[in-house]
């Protein structure tokens, strides 16, 4: 049988560009932001609204969803593919840990993080880019404020972080860490660290899905066909096909908004990148 591997993470992290390389090795299938995450995740919030006026205990409902879900995992991968790993890529996924939990109880999760000074300096690269509107409440919202007594940016940052697309999975993420729910079913794959060697955490992430090792070509990368127009203006997912070599440190902001993003998000990195709260307090 197939097995489900979600991929999941924090937006810019490299996911697309991660979920098209593992898409290299014959025993994989990739699937970027496919629906099935979105569709399980409407599943239990129907569930939940819903369950008060079941007619079944509340112990048969959630036993018959958990066989639902089961049921329709397995149908829908088994359309698609037949190889050993079915990779779903989709931010929803974190949100979905314990569902997975009791439907395939040893589901492993690829979850692909970055250091949050490179998330928002990509964002901005983006926004350079796009002649999308992409000013939001710090500009226009209804709060009143006066703007010569404001810090701009600070607001920006505050803005941005504020996003669904970042604010949910940075909870979730938090929520498994305060909750001691993350295991050796979890790898956590660093943006920084697939950039600078990327054949090794490749190599690691073959050993984490017990796949046979696999040399994948760097220089022509294969995108699966992918339409990102619903992530726009905060997103772009379009990849090079050769892996290019650069520094995943410069993050092209000023250092206010670099102190301001890690003292916002201590946790994080205590947690993921200790090494730069130790320069920071050098």
């Amino acid at each position: 049988m197939t097995i489900l591997v979600p991929m999941c993470g924090i937006p810019r992290s490299g996911s697309t560009l991660l979920v098209n390389l593992i898409n290299q090795h014959p025993d994989v299938y990739g699937s970027p932001d496919s629906l099935l995450s979105g569709m399980l995740r409407s599943c239990q919030q129907e569930l939940s609204n819903s369950i008060s006026i079941s007619q079944y205990s509340a112990d048969l409902s959630y036993e018959i969803f958990y066989n639902f879900c089961r049921g329709g995992i397995i149908s829908w991968i088994d359309k698609l593919t037949n190889r050993k790993i079915f990779l779903d890529k989709c931010r929803v996924w974190i949100e979905l840990v314990d569902v997975c939990r009791n439907t395939f109880p040893y589901t492993k999760f690829i979850v692909c993080i970055r250091d949050l000074r490179g998330v928002y300096g990509s964002i901005l690269k983006v926004h350079k880019k796009t002649p999308m509107e992409y000013k939001d409440s710090y500009l226009y919202g209804e709060q009143s404020y006066d703007y010569r007594e404001t810090d701009i940016e600070k607001h920006m940052i505050d803005d941005l972080f504020n996003q669904p697309m970042i604010r949910r999975n940075l909870i979730t993420l938090k929520e498994l860490l305060d909750c001691n729910k993350l295991d050796e079913t979890f790898l956590f794959v660093r943006y920084e660290d697939l950039i600078e060697n990327p054949r090794e955490q490749i190599s690691e992430i073959y050993k984490f899905l017990s796949l046979s090792e696999f040399k994948n070509d760097l220089d022509n990368i294969e995108q699966i066909p992918y339409h990102d127009s619903m992530f726009l203006p905060y997103g772009k997912h379009k990849i090079k096909s050769k892996l290019q070599s650069f520094d995943p440190w410069d993050f092209d902001i000023n250092k206010k908004a670099e102190d301001k993003i890690i003292n916002d998000n201590l946790w994080y990195y205590s947690e993921f990148y200790p090494e730069v709260l130790e320069v920071n307090n050098t």
